[in-house]
């Protein structure tokens, strides 16, 4: 009898020694799989020993000890397994599978900050609604570190597990970014392109309030862009196939393929409207001309709801830029591009959208194909074109492809007096015989009188208050009806060289008050920042890419993304010493202080010095996440 007694003592033994096995297993597979520990029974002992030498000096009382066996049997009830980068997408994330949420509302997932005395980074996920188990998402994990994270459950049961996460480095040519001031309006994502050995890769990243990368991708393919962000989501092309939409997480949440509608590479903007509907840029496939389409798209079955073709609504204005080649269209190596179409707006105020072209100008434009108004200096509206088939006269008398003193016409001369018409016929009938005078602005001055002085009409040079915009980027339509706009100042008042030490960029905004008849308007300029504060200015000219947005809190981002590059290094003949790279400011427009400023320096000098980055856009946003969609 003693002996069977003996028998059951010990099977009893064994039993509780095996389920005490099995957690520690539990736990050393995870650190092996996914390089993750959890930290609970460690933040238990150090609480234990902080208790003792509290305890050694009367400081705490029998109540406030941790019960260790208990706490850690919960928490790992509630919080299983952790999985670093789940979607494959987004190397700085992870998820932890919440296995019950009897009890529980809200999980909050807390990530401690790699400096002493910053907050930890904080989410909410409600998750009272949905079935278990319910994977809970963990964004913004520092690089190169191992991470402490917490997840702690809200609601009538109250727990909490940490792990802690080793994330990898970030890769070689990722930027070096310089930050001043503090970053109060969110964090920031930024489109940009990099150059690793492998080539040219568009991808998006975020950096958080100071300036830290904690977020980016890594999808399959080596573009994402342009990105544009709606709510949990952002959206982008892979410039092959068509567009997707993913949420922070990298999960692919849908794709609109185009190859099949005839159009392919959607390139430098999406708009996504209110009701979900896209509106993009996309190519024309096998069209002998580029980046000269609008089209909107049904969301939920990816019909194509309209499409402009703006070449039936701009003009070809090679003649006046002398960095632009004549245009030729039966080039089998090289698509013409006169529009370059690089961003669109929807206009939910009229149901049109305002198209923005780098070489053509901006315009707004009706559902039904009416031009609105278009922006841009009157000289616009004339060529000298005697024979009526769209090419400046005088441009083609001693044309040179390599002087750029021949790739302009007489267009300062009184030779430009014939009406300039669209590449493709307009298809739309007016009260009048169409000609672009009917649609341009008539600029004011900031008095609110007219200005007459016809050389800052036709753009040839600015008054005190006002200036034409050149070469523009990413125009959009503000709450109170204006228009924000980048303009990148390439070839401003079209300037012979195109660049000089003196040219500069800027962010402007423009109050526009359209005709009574519904063509043209007049135009103002109510604000203006320039990129003006290095010396020589150039040294802050981006002429390419580059962006402006307005923030919730009212003050503009201003973004420009291509300083120092290869058009500006080629007008120094000594060698360029100003900075390559990208700069983003947020700007208080009502007295033009700087509220923060982020430099991205290339991080790997071993690259050639041809070799840089540049952002082409930048968003303020929130890491935001819906548990459960």
């Amino acid at each position: 009898m003693k002996l069977k007694i003996l028998f059951f003592i010990l099977f009893l033994f064994l039993v509780s020694c095996d389920k005490t096995g099995k957690k520690d297993n539990d736990t050393d597979e995870l650190v092996s799989d996914s390089c993750v520990t959890d930290v609970t029974d460690e933040a238990a002992d150090e609480t234990v020993d902080e208790s003792s030498d509290l305890e050694e000096n009367d400081a705490m009382t029998d109540e406030s000890e941790p019960d260790e066996e208990t706490d850690d049997s919960e928490e790992s009830f509630y919080f299983g397994e952790l999985t670093e980068n789940p979607s494959g997408n987004v190397p700085l994330s992870a998820s932890v599978k919440l296995t019950s949420i009897e009890g529980i509302t809200d999980v909050e997932v807390l990530i401690a900050d790699i400096d002493d005395g910053k907050e930890p980074f904080l989410r909410k996920y409600s998750v009272s609604d949905l079935e278990t188990p319910v994977d809970i998402p963990v964004l913004g994990l520092f690089p190169d570190h191992e991470n402490v994270v917490t997840l702690r459950t809200v609601g009538d049961i109250e727990v909490e597990r940490k792990y802690k996460i080793t994330t990898k480095a970030l890769p070689l040519d990722f930027p070096k970014i310089d930050f001043e001031g503090k970053i109060e309006s969110g964090w920031t994502i930024g489109n940009w392109v990099r150059y690793p050995d492998s080539g040219r890769v568009d991808a998006p990243f975020a950096y958080d309030e100071f300036a830290r990368i904690r977020w980016y991708t890594e999808l399959p393919w080596t573009s994402c862009t342009p990105v544009t962000i709606r709510g949990n989501h952002f959206y982008c092309s892979n410039k092959a196939d068509g567009m997707r939409k993913y949420d922070f997480m990298g999960y692919e949440k849908a794709f609109w393929s185009l190859e099949d509608k005839g159009f392919t590479v959607v390139h430098h903007d999406v708009f996504v409207k209110d009701d979900g509907d896209l509106v993009v840029l996309p190519n024309m496939a096998d069209a002998s001309s580029t980046m000269d389409y609008v089209l909107e798209m049904d969301h939920k079955t990816g019909d194509i709801n309209k499409v402009w073709d703006l070449k039936k609504f701009y003009p070809d204005l090679q003649d006046l830029y002398a960095d632009k080649a004549l245009t030729n269209y039966d080039n089998p190596n090289r698509a013409a591009d006169p529009i370059h179409v690089n961003a669109v707006w929807y206009d939910k105020a009229d149901d049109t959208i305002v198209a923005c072209g780098q070489g053509g100008g901006i315009m707004k434009i009706t559902r039904d194909d009416k031009i609105v108004w278009y922006l841009i200096p009157h000289i616009a509206a004339k060529i000298d074109d005697s024979d009526g088939d769209g090419v400046s006269d005088s441009l083609l008398d001693g044309f040179d492809r390599n002087d750029p003193l021949t790739k302009v016409g007489d267009f300062k001369t009184a030779a430009y007096t014939d009406d300039r018409m669209p590449i493709l016929p307009h298809e739309t009938t007016y009260t009048f015989d169409f000609n672009y005078e009917e649609f341009l602005l008539d600029p004011f001055d900031s008095e609110g009188n007219q200005i007459t002085d016809t050389d800052v009409i036709n753009g040839f040079t600015d008054s005190d208050d006002f200036a034409w915009p050149f070469r523009t980027h990413n125009s959009s339509i503000l709450d109170n009806g204006n228009i924000l706009i980048y303009d990148n100042g390439l070839t401003r008042n079209f300037s012979i060289p195109t660049i000089s030490v003196d040219s500069y960029s800027r962010s402007v905004e423009y109050e526009i008050v359209p005709d009574t008849d519904g063509h043209g308007g007049t135009i103002r300029q109510v604000w203006e920042y320039k990129l003006d504060d290095e010396t020589p200015s150039v040294y802050n000219f981006s002429p390419i890419v580059s962006a402006t947005s307005a923030l919730d809190n009212g003050n503009r981002l201003v973004v420009a993304g291509s300083i120092g590059n290869g058009a500006v290094k080629a007008i120094f003949e000594n060698g360029y010493e100003g900075p390559i790279g990208a700069l983003i400011i947020e700007v208080d427009p009502t007295d033009n202080q700087v509220v923060n400023r982020v430099f991205l320096n290339r991080q790997n000098d071993d690259f050639p010095n041809t070799v840089g980055l540049s952002v082409y856009r930048a968003q303020r946003f929130e890491l935001v996440f819906e548990v459960g969609e």
